[in-house]
C-alpha cells in the first residue's frame, strides 16, 4: 500500500515569486533578462537618436522645398491674374500648383515618418521601464487631483473693538500660491518621469525619484 502524501504548505504567488526571484538560479535568470531588456532598450534609444538626427538634417530641405515651390506659385498666379482675360500664364500656373502640392505631400510624409520612427521606439521604452515610474505618475496625478480641490488655510488674529465686540480678521500665512506651486512642482515631476522612462538604464530610477520626491515644495503656510 502506498504511503499518503502530505500536502505541502500553500505559497502565495508573490511569495512564490520571490523565493524564485532570490535563489541563486532566479539571481542569475533576472540578471540575464535584465541585460538583455537594457541591450533592447539601448537599441530603441538608437533608433529615437538616429530618427531625430535624421529629421535634424532633412526637413529644412523640405521646408525649403515647400518654401520656394510657394514663392514660385505666387509669381505664377500674380502673372495669370494680369493677363487673365488672355490665358497666357494659365498652364504656368497649374504647373505650379502641381509641383507645390507635391513638395507639401513629400515634406508631410517624411514629418509623419521620422514622428512614427521616433515613437515606435519612445513606445517600447516606456512598455520596458521601471514600474516604479508608472506608479509615480499615478502618484503625481492623484496628488494634484486633491491639490485641486483642497481648501486653503488662512491665518490671522481676531481684531477687537475697545468694549470687546469682535470687528474683523487680520489674515496673514495663507498657502493659496503654495497650493499653486505645488500642483506646478507635481506637473513638472510627471515630465521628468516621463523623461526618465527614455532613459535606457532604469537602474537609478528609485533614486531619481526619490530626489524628485523630496524637491516638492510644501503647503504649509509660513508662521
Amino acid at each position: 500500500m502506498s504511503p499518503k502524501l502530505s500536502t505541502p504548505v500553500a505559497l502565495s504567488d508573490r511569495a512564490f515569486m520571490e523565493a524564485v526571484r532570490t535563489s541563486s538560479v532566479g539571481v542569475i535568470a533576472v540578471k540575464e533578462h535584465s541585460d538583455r531588456l537594457l541591450q533592447r532598450r539601448l537599441a530603441w534609444a538608437k533608433q529615437i537618436e538616429s530618427a531625430e538626427a535624421d529629421a535634424e538634417k532633412n526637413m529644412p530641405k523640405h521646408l525649403a522645398a515647400v518654401e520656394s515651390a510657394r514663392a514660385e506659385f505666387e509669381k505664377a498666379q500674380n502673372n495669370f491674374l494680369r493677363t487673365f482675360y488672355t490665358g497666357e500664364h494659365a498652364g504656368q500656373r497649374e504647373i505650379a500648383r502641381a509641383r507645390l502640392n507635391r513638395v507639401r505631400h513629400e515634406c508631410t510624409v517624411a514629418s509623419l515618418s521620422y514622428s512614427a520612427r521616433r515613437d515606435s521606439a519612445a513606445g517600447e521604452l516606456r512598455k520596458t521601464c521601471s514600474p516604479l515610474l508608472a506608479e509615480f505618475v499615478g502618484e503625481m496625478m492623484d496628488e494634484r487631483g486633491r491639490l485641486r480641490h483642497a481648501t486653503p488655510t488662512v491665518g490671522g488674529t481676531l481684531i477687537h473693538s475697545p468694549f470687546g465686540a469682535i470687528t474683523g480678521l487680520r489674515r496673514s500665512g495663507s498657502n493659496i500660491s503654495l497650493l499653486g506651486q505645488r500642483m506646478a512642482a507635481c506637473l513638472a515631476a510627471i515630465r521628468t518621469a516621463e523623461d526618465l522612462m527614455l532613459m535606457p538604464n532604469q537602474g537609478g530610477v528609485a533614486e531619481e525619484l526619490a530626489k524628485i520626491r523630496a524637491s516638492l515644495p510644501s503647503i504649509e503656510s509660513p508662521q
